[in-house]
């Protein structure tokens, strides 16, 4: 019975369209064994045909639905870093791993990926293709992506913050619901299969956190300020300049993490003054995040220039209020 169970969830998902053609069959075999004595063939047919447009109707609807639901589900993606030349043995070595980082869309994987790594260590070097699974649905709240990064060598160490890769595996936790924080734990080996966040979580002693309050990394000539401020449905990046920037500056530049600081889930405001390639780097850097907006004061609000969500869309006014803005400088 548990089998027949399985199988009928399976039809309804993914041979779906089986089931309106079986009903239409069924209703029209009974129909000619209790109605055999209409002497029109199309009197037969009525109501069958009926019948079974109007269950092929309620399927497609159903199923409509079902796709809207799926579709509108948060998302969360476990990235895993993994030496490129053992990626077809089981002795490969696992050298970083984030688990349920906030995904936008199924599209950003390989960049929000990318991103992920060059948060936890220094630039990477790496295959051009990924190992990516099929999304799982968890507990009906969301889905759960994961992907494998293929490395050429093992990223330096970042700073002293940061462990040494040579030698130690690191794991990012990003919590969601219950405090904004991301854990982190070191271990002192490569494993041959990366750690689930479950074990990690076990080994209390290996996990240390991070619950600060970012105000703003500087780039590494002091030139650029950011402040971040958190509200319901987005969060407020301002930016100010010490002096007149040049482009080379991007390349020492830091803003403010959204995994760290556990506003990826949310969209994100520019504001500050600038020039234009700066908010482009910036519009770039946080794309992932749920939209993307940038500050005019003469609309008293936040033009939105990306979204990934049907809350807002592009050309989107969202009202912001001056002092808000004031606050955050």
């Amino acid at each position: 019975m548990k089998s027949l169970f399985k199988f009928l969830w399976w039809v309804l998902k993914i041979k779906w369209w089986l089931i309106p053609i079986i009903g239409g069959i069924a209703t029209l075999l009974l129909y000619k064994a209790y109605y055999t004595h209409y002497e029109l063939w199309w009197h037969k047919m009525e109501m069958p045909v009926v019948f079974g447009t109007f269950l092929f109707s309620l399927f497609i609807a159903l199923r409509t639905f079902y796709e809207e639901w799926d579709r509108k589900l948060p998302k969360r993606l476990t990235v895993h870093f993994k030496l490129h030349d053992e990626r077809n043995s089981e002795n490969g070595k696992y050298i970083m791993s984030c688990h349920d980082a906030y995904l936008a869309s199924e599209a950003d994987i390989r960049q929000w990926g990318q991103q992920i790594g060059r948060q936890m260590a220094n630039e990477l070097d790496f295959e051009v293709f990924i190992d990516s699974t099929k999304p799982k649905r968890i507990n009906g709240l969301y889905n759960h992506y994961s992907a494998t990064f293929f490395l050429t060598k093992i990223p330096k160490q970042k700073d002293k913050t940061t462990p040494d890769l040579n030698s130690k595996y690191w794991v990012w936790i990003v919590q969601h619901l219950q405090t904004p924080e991301t854990k982190k734990a070191v271990f002192d080996s490569h494993p041959n299969h990366p750690y689930s966040k479950e074990a990690v979580l076990k080994q209390a002693n290996k996990i240390s956190f991070q619950n600060i309050v970012f105000t703003g990394k500087k780039s590494s000539k002091d030139l650029v300020t950011f402040n971040i401020k958190q509200e319901e449905k987005f969060t407020l990046l301002s930016f100010s300049l010490a002096e007149n920037v040049q482009p080379a500056i991007l390349f020492t530049l830091t803003p403010p993490d959204p995994i760290v600081n556990n506003f990826a889930h949310k969209g994100v405001i520019l504001s500050g003054r600038g020039p234009i390639w700066l908010y482009c780097y910036l519009c770039h850097f946080y794309h992932p995040t749920k939209f993307v907006a940038t500050y005019d004061p003469r609309l008293q609000g936040a033009v939105v220039v990306e979204s990934h969500g049907s809350e807002y869309k592009v050309g989107d006014i969202i009202p912001v209020e001056s002092s808000l803005i004031a606050n955050n400088l």
